[in-house]
């Protein structure tokens, strides 16, 4: 990864970009209280006054956190997650009580990607709100535990037919395997993962397709999902050093990884 961290990073002019996630999970906040959402909700609500409840996400765990699930004993349920969203929601923060999370959402054809210092600076900020709010009302600070860095792209193309089409787009395969009887294969789930350069966590991708909802005929899609993750027990120092190196790697990953066909049809310039 240090060779192609080095490298200047690869645009398009069409990439096939429709999710970023920045985010941070962090030891669970003692005295966070349902009415903490709110509180927050009214520092950021000028710029995010969308709202709405979702189940919580489970823990991260990277391998020193490779501890069962903490046992809660107490007679209250899990406090939700709760999205704070822009109009349009193309932005998102997501919070709950050990998560932070900034979204940025390709909603219409016509959504530019942000490109990344800007997603990762709409997070930054953010986060040193929460940080802030954490301080205002007599909280204890947040202690980093898990970085983490998500790119979600969609891949489509005209009469494109997945899995049957996988190769036009990703290169180090050359065809789907088929049965004995000959029958080609209807469905594809991948998962890979590398090191992150200098121990700073782990690269993962997933690959599988589907269909875009509502559902059309010609809406076969290929989903490539790239997640890192890396321990931030180094401290807030390190974390934006850290979503650099784990952009690169995701980046020069995804470029090292499809086809130059689908290069062209993403208009790619560097």
């Amino acid at each position: 990864m240090q060779d192609a961290a080095r490298q200047k990073s690869p645009d398009f002019e069409r990439p096939p970009l429709t999710e970023v996630v920045c985010g941070v999970q962090f030891a669970p906040i003692e005295g966070w209280l349902t009415s903490h959402y709110g509180l927050f909700w009214n520092r950021i609500k000028a710029a995010y006054p969308g709202s709405e409840d979702q189940p919580p996400l489970r823990r991260l765990k990277l391998e020193e956190f490779q501890t069962p699930d903490e046992f809660n004993l107490a007679l209250l349920p899990p406090l939700r997650r709760v999205f704070f969203t822009t109009v349009p929601a193309n932005y998102l923060v997501q919070l709950q009580n050990n998560r932070f999370l900034h979204n940025w959402r390709k909603l219409n054809e016509s959504d530019g990607y942000p490109r990344f210092p800007e997603a990762y600076s709409r997070f930054s900020e953010r986060w040193s709100d929460f940080n802030s709010f954490l301080a205002d009302c007599g909280l204890p600070a947040s202690v980093p535990q898990v970085y983490e860095l998500t790119y979600v792209n969609m891949i489509s193309a005209p009469e494109a037919v997945f899995p049957r089409d996988v190769w036009r787009f990703m290169n180090f395969y050359r065809e789907l395997p088929r049965t004995a009887s000959g029958s080609g294969a209807r469905g594809l789930e991948l998962r890979l993962s590398w090191p992150l350069e200098d121990d700073a966590g782990t690269l993962n991708m997933k690959l599988n397709h589907g269909v875009v909802e509502p559902v059309k005929e010609t809406d076969p899609v290929l989903m490539v999902e790239f997640t890192t993750l890396g321990s931030a027990g180094k401290g807030h120092d390190d974390m934006e050093q850290w979503f650099r190196t784990a952009h690169d790697a995701i980046v020069h990953t995804f470029v090292a990884l499809t086809t130059d066909e689908s290069h062209r049809m993403w208009g790619r310039t560097t």
